[in-house]
């Protein structure tokens, strides 16, 4: 199973000049852009060792350390797997650890909101869960993404797939609450999802397929990773070549500066399409 990388890339809800001008830096400077993120996920751990029983604390560690695995050390995973398969898994089991940590601060977050919401969890049982309210769904949301993102960095760890159908509990809880979450979030997180889950019913495509028009829908067109997953999940899965290139190319035409909450999920996003193109012979027989 096989998430892709933009799918659970970056929520711009909250600390919106940070990330504005991080997104200004990333696409000039990278190297300053990942010291910027460093030093803010050093200081959300730092945060929540001082206030371990803080669940805003725990929730900003949680998105933190998701983003950052993503953005700087699952992308050069995968830029350098070709080149340099040793490195390559270097960087994938960093990501990992940023990943397991990241799970252990979204659920301590919804313990801290919901005393028991763990134990009842780990038994699958949806009794806490439906406890959640839409208040709480960035909870439910980053929760999902570091454990999606723990399970795809595993590499076939049997443990850790087993986990799988626990993401969309996360998932499903969420969309139940609030399904316009940050402008489509939760259907382009299902888009990938309801393929890789093994229960997929006969129909998995279609309702992916469904869930990416409402990711357009709720973004008004300007997420640009919608296009991105849709590619990589539904058109590679199809060896639909022409259809890929046409969703990069969307993605591609997205403007950066249409929707600052999305701005440097586009910019990532659009990056990743135009390396994607640079694959196809790659992705396509």
């Amino acid at each position: 199973m096989k998430f892709s990388n933009t799918l659970l890339l970056v929520s711009l809800s909250s600390s919106l000049f940070f990330f504005s001008c991080t997104a200004i830096v990333f696409n000039h400077h990278p190297n300053l852009a990942r010291n910027l993120f460093e030093k803010k996920v050093s200081k959300s751990e730092k945060r929540v060792l001082k206030h371990p029983h803080d669940s805003a604390a725990q929730l900003e560690a949680c998105k933190n350390l998701t983003m950052y695995g993503h953005v700087f050390v699952l992308r050069k995973s995968e830029i350098m797997e070709i080149e340099d398969f040793a490195q390559s898994r270097e960087f994938r089991l960093e990501a990992n650890r940023l990943f397991r940590n990241a799970y252990k601060y979204g659920l301590e977050s919804l313990e801290l909101q919901h005393p028991g919401f763990q134990e009842s969890f780990h038994k699958d049982s949806g009794v806490e869960l439906g406890k959640v309210t839409i208040e709480e769904v960035d909870h439910l949301y980053w929760t999902a993404a570091a454990l999606g993102s723990l399970i795809s960095t595993a590499k076939g760890d049997p443990y850790a797939i087993a986990d799988l159908p626990k993401v969309g509990l996360l998932i499903d809880r969420a969309i139940e609450l609030d399904e316009s979450y940050d402008k489509g979030s939760l259907h382009e997180f299902m888009i990938s999802f309801v393929l890789s889950r093994p229960d997929a019913p006969s129909d998995a495509i279609e309702i992916a397929k469904d869930h990416f028009d409402r990711t357009v829908v709720l973004s008004g067109g300007n997420r640009a990773s919608a296009f991105v997953t849709y590619a990589e999940s539904i058109s590679t899965l199809e060896q639909n070549r022409l259809e890929f290139l046409s969703m990069l190319d969307r993605a591609l035409k997205v403007d950066v500066n249409a929707d600052p909450n999305l701005k440097l999920s586009n910019i990532v996003a659009k990056e990743r399409a135009a390396w994607l193109k640079e694959r196809v012979d790659d992705l396509f027989f």
